[in-house]
């Protein structure tokens, strides 16, 4: 809600500036003096989520159409540097315009915007605030690296590691990675100086500091005239124009050269270096928040009420004094043990101590403690993994652990025999350029999880994704090719989520192996076992197309033979899936699906009946239609009972033998039973209709009229009459009579035809059928 607040409230700015008089004064004096303060208070994560620039940056993510580059390795390095000249730059607007003239204050938040707006059309995610906003800079100085709060972080739902070390997912860690670099010891020295420079131009302009205390500079709109007018008190000669860029260059070259100075004088009494470079860029930090807020707001404030001036000045100074002291007495070791601690905490549990009387209790005591210090030296292994893969410890800072180590009552021998445990298991993990830092082991972790789920979604369908849903996804996250080579890789890890799914399968397949070994030898009605295997043979079919499917979307092969061949063809089918396991000896799937596979197609004899029913309800929920086969062998009479019949009724067709049981539920709750007397007409040669007649019981007569028309054989229990009237509204063709009582199962035309749309074997089907009939005329 605060987010949506600020960036209503950005947008309808430069109208406000427009429209409002006294705004450029509530705009300068007002909302961006009170903006560092706020940093400090509420720390640098909760401004990075709520900041207006950055939402408009992330417009083209919120559309779909973010953009696909990264800024070169060389620019990145030296991004501060960019955002230091781009803070000169707009400072230098300020100073010569934008402080009193509203068109030209609401020309500079419309580019703001539109450069934030742009970026995010072209740069991966948030390159707009980690390495061209220039305010993301002064966030940076004031607030680093730790914060008067725990503001959690404010990484992107959609991480394309777009910056190494990256603010947003830990700032104090990127901060430590990259506070010995030279770009960051310039751009943090400097500031100070730009800041002075800045409001000491109105006194090197003006020859006095009323100028900017008295706050006309907010009313007075710059002219042409003004800018080509002299710029200096004591040197009219130098432009207007040109005065503000060279006192902010000029006064950030003097604040440069000082810290500098200061910090080669502490490196020569033998500081430790990185020490001496966090102090440095902490007390540049403090200098610049400092002088900030002798000048920040105080044309506005002049007007206040004295009690409240105080006040306001009281929280800026104490504020900006707690986090001085925070930050200057922060360390890379306090950090690191910091990250240490709430690693391992809770990792391990302390025993009591016996007391002594009773031998076996010292002895279960001894055994307990022994086993808890198995498991500490284990979590403390497990730790001291994690921070090197987080990137917080390297090798050369192990020492910052020294004393906790001891604390924990590791020896140092044990601390090195885990050590050499972490190199003997894992030889990359001390590697510097093998261990990821934390924005890419954050956007590859969502990504794995991304991907998971693109591949579990397809195999639910039981297809692989397709190479150009992955490429869009690759794409989209931003990772290289190599790199997600390597994520397919770890998801065919045994261990890995898909195939844990994998192996659920393969467990289910085979169970319904089981019930199809159990259904050949059964004492049972035939055309019940038969039913059984063909519930289990199709549930089975799909299990195997999603196992498949898996094998396929992390990079196997995908078998030339359909899965349905893998399951209905057994000399073909298993001589693929060997030559496939054969070739892809790694592929588990492979190697499960070829030693399942033979239980759902060739199972010998010797299968016990006895538990036959309790068989088919363990199984029951693999494939659904096995639990009423159970009531019906049992004698329970259900709904479900009575659709069943129906449904193994219809699966002694011919036509529709091969239909899912699903399918052919489905047609039995479409279809009508109707009873027909013996003499009954069912069909009249020569009438209109389009009901297509399944007999279940009874035998039917089939003749045509004409003293020369061929004899046609009677028809019984599986046959299908009327289903040529069905595919066209031609009239009869035949006449069918009952001769005995039958009971038969009526489909509408309609239904009918849209079952032959739906299940093209049963089109083919009825296909053959004509083909005979045609055959038997001529």
């Amino acid at each position: 809600m605060l987010a949506g607040a600020l960036l209503v409230g950005w947008l309808a700015m430069p109208l406000f500036v427009l429209g409002v008089d006294e705004a450029n004064r509530i705009f300068w004096t007002v909302l961006v003096a009170s903006l560092p303060l706020a940093w400090v208070i509420f720390g640098f994560h909760a401004w990075r989520r709520n900041c207006p620039l950055a939402a408009i940056s992330q417009f083209a993510r919120w559309i779909g159409r973010p953009g696909q580059r990264r800024v070169p390795n060389g620019f990145a390095q030296r991004a501060l540097l960019v955002q230091l000249a781009l803070m000169i730059v707009f400072l230098s607007l300020r100073l010569l315009g934008a402080n009193g003239t509203p068109a030209i204050l609401a020309a500079m938040l419309l580019l703001l915007s539109s450069a934030a707006l742009l970026s995010g059309f072209l740069f991966v995610g948030k390159t707009w605030c980690n390495h061209l906003c220039p305010v993301s800079l002064v966030e940076k100085i004031y607030t680093e690296p730790i914060q008067l709060v725990e503001s959690g972080n404010s990484q992107c739902a959609t991480c394309t590691a777009c910056k190494k070390h990256c603010p947003d997912i830990d700032a104090e860690q990127g901060y430590w990675k990259e506070n010995r670099e030279a770009p960051r010891r310039l751009a943090y020295f400097a500031w100070p100086g730009v800041v002075l420079g800045f409001y000491a131009w109105f006194w090197l302009q003006a020859g006095d500091w009323q100028s900017y205390f008295g706050g006309e500079w907010t009313r007075r709109a710059v002219t042409g005239a003004d800018l080509a007018g002299p710029g200096l008190f004591f040197l009219p000669q130098v432009p207007w124009a040109l005065s503000a860029p060279l006192t902010l260059v000029a006064f950030g070259g003097v604040s440069f050269s000082l810290f500098a100075w200061g910090e080669r004088l502490a490196l020569r009494r033998g500081t430790d270096p990185a020490r001496v470079r966090h102090l440095a860029l902490v007390l540049a930090g403090f200098a610049a928040i400092t002088l900030f807020y002798v000048f920040a707001g105080q044309p506005t404030l002049r007007l206040a009420p004295d009690w409240l001036r105080q006040s306001i000045v009281f929280v800026a100074w104490f504020s900006c004094a707690l986090i001085f002291f925070r930050r200057w007495t922060r360390s890379e070791r306090d950090f690191v043990r910091e990250r240490f601690a709430k690693k391992i905490l809770g990792r391990w549990t302390e025993g009591e101590s016996p007391d002594g009387s009773d031998l076996n209790e010292v002895y279960v005591v001894h055994a307990e403690r022994t086993r808890q210090r198995e498991a500490r030296l284990q979590a403390y292994g497990e730790t001291i993994r994690e921070l090197i893969a987080d990137g917080v410890l390297t090798r050369d800072k192990l020492s910052a652990l020294d004393t906790m180590r001891a604390q924990l009552g590791i020896s140092e021998a044990e601390h090195d025999k885990v050590l050499k445990g972490l190199e003997e298991s894992d030889r990359a993990l001390f590697d510097p350029e093998a261990v990821l830092s934390a924005d890419e082991r954050l956007q590859e972790g969502q990504y794995r999880k991304a991907l998971e789920v693109l591949v579990q979604d397809a195999t639910t369908r039981g297809r692989s994704v397709d190479e150009g849903r992955l490429e869009a996804l690759r794409a989209s996250w931003g990772i290289a090719p190599e790199r997600h080579a390597a994520i397919l890789r770890a998801l065919q890890d045994p261990e890995s989520v898909l195939q844990a799914s994998v192996q659920e399968e393969l467990a289910a397949l085979e169970r319904l192996g089981e019930v199809i070994a159990v259904a050949r030898v059964a004492d049972e009605d035939p055309a019940r076992a038969e039913f059984a295997m063909h519930a289990c043979r199709h549930a089975a079919l799909r299990r195997i197309e999603r196992v498949l499917a898996v094998h396929g979307s992390l990079g196997g092969r995908d078998p030339e033979a359909s899965a349905a061949d893998l399951v209905f063809g057994p000399s073909e089918g298993r001589a693929r899936l060997a030559e496939l396991a054969g070739e892809e000896e790694e592929r588990s799937a492979l190697r499960g699906l070829a030693r399942v596979l033979p239980a759902l197609l060739e199972v010998g004899p010797g299968a016990t009946t006895a538990r036959w029913p309790a068989v088919l309800r363990e199984a029951a929920e693999l494939a659904p239609p096995l639990d009423a086969l159970a009531d019906l062998i049992e004698g329970r009479v259900t709904p479900e009972t009575e659709r069943l019949e129906s449904v193994l009724a219809l699966r002694s067709v011919e036509l529709l033998a091969g239909l899912e049981p699903e399918a052919l539920e489905t047609l039995s709750e479409l279809a009508v039973r109707k009873r027909f007397a013996e003499g009954q007409v069912l069909c009249r040669q020569g009438e209109t209709g389009d009901e297509v007649f399944v007999l279940l019981s009874g035998e039917v007569r089939v003749w045509l009229d004409g003293p020369n028309a061929p004899a046609i054989p009677n028809c019984g229990p599986g046959s299908c009459v009327g289903e040529l009237a069905a595919l066209d509204p031609a009239p009869r063709t035949a006449n069918v009579a009952a001769l005995e009582e039958v009971d038969t199962l009526v489909l509408s035309g309609e239904d009918f035809r849209g079952m032959l749309d739906r299940h093209p074997d049963i089109a083919r089907g009825v296909m053959k059928e004509l083909v005979h009939r045609l055959r038997r005329k001529t």
